[in-house]
């Protein structure tokens, strides 16, 4: 019997436990309405964040076995990133190897089929690897609908300027 390839999506949250949380609950959600799909979510971890794995510890028991977590572990220092205004983003950039071994990884799997990439507004660099696998691309505002409203308020008064 052949059996079917699942849908596999990849979630790739900002580093932080606000990010990292609200991408795990929309991934719960999203497992509890489809029965065919599986989710990857990738941790860039900052080094002096020392929640993120306890958090992930904590939730692995209770999590669908179809949840999985992969940190994402950089080859070269962090050392040579500098803390500035662009710090975040400097940080995030430096995952792209990684995280295109891990797509690789999933693309070239014989149980999982990559369905695409779910990425947090702060990530919008990965839309090019994104592009690169021939998978879509969708953005996370992990921020409330209130919030959201706020940044597109703000956005139409400079506009109107």
């Amino acid at each position: 019997m052949n059996e079917m390839k699942k849908a596999e999506l990849v979630f790739i949250p900002s580093p932080g436990m606000g990010h990292l949380v609200s991408s795990v609950e929309l991934a719960k959600l999203l497992i509890e309405r489809e029965e065919q799909l599986s989710i990857t979510v990738l941790i860039m971890k900052l080094p002096f964040d020392t929640n993120i794995i306890s958090y992930r510890n904590s939730l692995s028991a209770s999590l669908s076995s179809r949840i999985r977590f992969l940190e994402l572990i950089k080859e070269e220092p962090s050392s040579q990133l500098t803390f500035s205004h662009s710090f975040l983003f400097q940080f995030i950039d430096s995952h792209k190897s990684c995280v295109k071994e891990v797509l690789a990884e999933i693309s070239n799997s014989v149980s999982s089929d990559l369905s695409g990439i779910v990425i947090d507004m702060f990530c919008t660099s990965f839309i090019d690897v994104a592009n690169e696998f021939g998978v879509s691309c969708y953005i996370f505002y992990t921020s409330g609908a209130a919030m959201l409203g706020l940044v597109f308020h703000l956005q139409s008064l400079r506009d109107d300027l």
